[in-house]
C-alpha cells in the first residue's frame, strides 16, 4: 500500500506493519530520481527526494535518513 505523507516523501508500509528504512536521493536529474525512488519504494524503502545539494542538506536535517543516495554534481551544493 503506498501513501503520500509529504509531497517529496513516498511511503510504503510492508504488510507486517513495519516501516522501512528511510532513504533520501539527492539528484538534479528528475528522470534518475523517479526511476531510483520507485525501485526503492517497490523494495519496501521509505523515499525521500531533493534536486539540489541545499535542499537536500535541509531535508537530511529535518528527516534523518538511514542512508543517502547522492549525485556528485549538484547545483548549489555539490555531492562532494
Amino acid at each position: 500500500m503506498y501513501t503520500e505523507m509529504h509531497p517529496k516523501i513516498l511511503v510504503q508500509e510492508r504488510v507486517y506493519g513495519i516501516m522501512a528504512s528511510r532513504i533520501l536521493v539527492i539528484d538534479d536529474e528528475p528522470t534518475v530520481t523517479e526511476v531510483v525512488k520507485c525501485y526503492l519504494v517497490r523494495a519496501g524503502y521509505e523515499v525521500a527526494s531533493a534536486a539540489d545539494g541545499a535542499d537536500g542538506l535541509k531535508l537530511a536535517g529535518e528527516w534523518s535518513p538511514n542512508l543517502v543516495v547522492l549525485d556528485l554534481m549538484l547545483p548549489s551544493i555539490d555531492g562532494l
